[in-house]
């Protein structure tokens, strides 16, 4: 059965991520955010959205696994994260080359060549989310996960994230330290999410109120920023994860089916919108001549989101399907 509240938390989480990477294009073109506030909101939101996916992808693992076995579990894996992100990281990386004088990166031929062992843009989190997963899965026992498994595991992971500086990024090792801990905590919550869905709005108004105070102390009061990682930034990231659950179990309740539209379509979205949204800067900018913060942040988030939809339907009606998954023996799906 499909948790609709997760739908609608990949659908919040989705909109967060394109307007951060929306604006962060805009910094780098410099089109600046109105009062210096740049570091400030990027930061509040790479607190814990992108946690969040992991936690998300996290929580379906053990049903997977179970279902499908080790070696059928990594083989969707490959299918499903692997297989895009080769061709969309080449397809990204192509036309950022050729249209390099336009964009903020100036792509050349040799960053095409690196990108598949440093992944590029947000290509980072299908790397890193496949990783996660095989990591697991070679971990994975059946009987060690009935006798609290998964918490020893969680433990061990909350250890490597609180020391992830100094054990570093060689072999991209960083992509499980900073985040394995948030994937194998959805594998923990998995049995409490029937608890989750009953939770009252006097409950999820508390947790909001708990995380938004913790985001003004981390940041505000401290003056720390996400890559400052540590026992609070940790907990802060824990926080935003359950306020966006409940919150997103609310907006399931209320049938905001928008959210769990957008959620459902939301690889896609996070694949293409890069594109939308950097083409949308440029045509406004180059064009016509627009450079005005917000309505770059607008049109250019909105664009991200819808451009990629509007591309799926299309593929999906003309048979493109094989751009984001595997084709079968027999025909393209």
């Amino acid at each position: 059965m499909r948790e609709n509240w997760v739908d609608h938390a990949k659908g919040i989480g989705i909109i967060l991520v394109v307007f951060g990477h929306v604006n962060r294009g805009l910094e780098s073109a410099g089109i600046v955010m109105p009062g210096g506030a740049y570091k400030l909101v990027d930061s509040l939101i790479y607190a814990f959205h992108m946690p969040l996916f992991f936690f998300l992808s996290g929580l379906f693992f053990v049903k997977s696994i179970e279902s499908r076995g080790t070696w059928r579990f990594v083989g969707s894996k490959v299918d499903t994260l692997v297989y895009p992100f080769v061709i969309w990281s080449t397809l990204q990386g192509g036309i950022q080359i050729l249209l390099s004088r336009y964009t903020n990166g100036n792509a050349t031929v040799s960053d095409m060549l690196t990108m598949y062992v440093r992944p590029h843009d947000q290509f980072w989190f299908l790397y890193a989310l496949f990783m996660n997963a095989v990591l697991f899965a070679l971990l994975y026992w059946r009987e060690a996960y009935r006798r609290g498994w998964p918490l020893l595991i969680l433990a061990i992971t909350v250890v490597l994230y609180l020391l992830q500086d100094r054990i570093g990024e060689r072999f991209n090792v960083d992509f499980i330290t900073r985040f394995a801990v948030f994937y194998i905590a959805g594998a923990c919550f998995m049995p409490l999410v029937r608890r989750l869905e009953t939770v009252g709005m006097g409950t999820i108004a508390l947790v909001v109120v708990v995380f938004a105070v913790l985001e003004y102390v981390f940041h505000i009061t401290f003056g720390l920023n996400y890559e400052r990682t540590g026992v609070f930034s940790l907990v802060l990231a824990f926080f935003g994860i359950a306020a966006l659950a409940c919150v997103s179990v609310q907006t399931a309740r209320s049938h905001v089916d928008w959210l769990g539209q957008l959620g459902r379509v939301s690889m896609q979205i996070y694949l293409m919108h890069i594109l939308a949204g950097s083409g949308t800067r440029i045509i406004l900018s180059k064009a016509l001549h627009v450079h005005n913060w917000t309505v770059h942040a607008v049109v250019g988030t909105a664009v991200g989101i819808v451009a990629p939809i509007i591309a799926w339907q299309l593929m999906q009606r003309f048979r493109m399907t094989w751009l984001f998954n595997r084709p079968r023996a027999g025909g393209m799906r």
